[in-house]
């Protein structure tokens, strides 16, 4: 289905088509209630969209308000690490993020080495998604 119906993009950005099969449309219905509670864990910040995709720790968006014209949609989080410190460049998230988000961005703790970003669930204890924890969101 992956290659069919979301080849360059991952299950949680794929949408309806007009030769969707009947299997695909009851798959996706689930998209949004599955969106709900992911969010990502910041490794290297390159694969996380700093305006379009959940990953401060703030329930319900996950993601910052930023202020007018300050970043465009396709920067990445990893543009707002100084590499050279392994930390967050604390300017540009005051110059760019309002007062609250920037403390949450701020407390997001920093992994030295390049680790990937990863997905995690909100709502499990152990950031994995289960059929079980989904059902307590119905």
């Amino acid at each position: 289905m992956k290659a069919k119906y979301f080849s360059h993009s991952s299950f949680l950005e794929a949408h309806f088509e007009s030769n969707s099969s009947f299997s695909w449309c009851r798959i996706l219905s689930a998209q949004d209630l599955i969106k709900v509670g992911f969010r990502w864990r910041i490794g290297s910040g390159s694969s996380v969209r700093v305006c379009r995709d959940p990953w401060i720790p703030k329930p319900h968006s996950f993601q910052p308000l930023i202020r007018p014209r300050q970043l465009d949609s396709s920067t990445m989080v990893a543009s707002l690490i100084d590499i050279d410190q392994g930390d967050w460049d604390r300017a540009i998230i005051k110059e760019c993020f309002c007062p609250e988000d920037s403390e949450l961005i701020l407390a997001i703790l920093i992994v030295r080495s390049n680790h990937q970003d990863i997905r995690l669930w909100y709502y499990s204890p152990t950031g994995l998604y289960t059929i079980e924890v989904c059902t307590t969101l119905i």
